[in-house]
């Protein structure tokens, strides 16, 4: 294997993991409209209080561990990692966009297992990712650099979401989050085109 001659700024620059990076910035200010923005959903238009929406999030965090603890692995032998972000990314946008229209148990619910898959699923997969693209010696810092835009969107998320509740009422945060969706729902499709995929032992594509 030729070693990676790449300066650090170089490697950022490289569309891939530009793409990586601006994944993890919008999946994680769609996370931040479900921690934020939910609890205010819920009660408003449920009545639910502290001990609902701590279900409501244990079903969240359960969705995510289902997809981390086995599924991702099965689906990433069997897809490319930029399918799997399209994935991903799309059911994030439609768990968003039920969350936003829920005004029963039912519906909220969903959103929000479909949420938690859809994070479950692109959260490992952006990280394994910028790892593959970084290069062996700039791993550690790229899957840095990448993570920190997930950490930029944890600064932006609060207030972006609190203005949309405040100005456009209890959907508007989720609206806002099936919109982040779909923007990294087009980044994955683009990166889609952009990867090459593995190829088997007979020399096919492998999906």
């Amino acid at each position: 294997v030729e070693p990676d001659t790449r300066t650090l700024a170089q490697a950022i620059a490289d569309p891939r993991i530009l793409s990586v990076m601006a994944m993890y910035f919008l999946t994680f200010l769609c996370m931040t409209s479900v921690q934020v923005a939910l609890p205010l959903l819920a009660n408003a238009r449920l009545g639910w209080g502290e001990r609902e929406v701590g279900h409501v999030f244990g079903l969240y965090g359960l969705m995510a561990l289902i997809v981390q603890g086995g599924l991702i692995g099965r689906l990433s032998r069997r897809f490319t990692a930029a399918r799997v972000l399209v994935m991903g990314a799309l059911c994030v946008g439609l768990g968003m966009t039920a969350i936003s229209d829920a005004h029963a148990p039912g519906l909220l619910l969903l959103g929000v297992a479909l949420a938690g898959f859809g994070v479950g699923l692109t959260n490992p997969t952006l990280a394994a990712l910028a790892s593959q693209h970084a290069g062996r010696s700039r791993q550690g810092a790229i899957l840095g650099v990448a993570q920190s835009s997930g950490g930029a969107a944890r600064t932006v998320g609060p207030v972006w979401s609190g203005m949309l509740y405040t100005r456009l009422g209890p959907g508007a945060p989720f609206v806002g989050g099936a919109l982040a969706a779909s923007l990294s729902l087009a980044v994955a499709v683009a990166l889609q085109r952009r990867v090459v995929p593995p190829y088997d032992g007979a020399g096919a594509a492998v999906s």
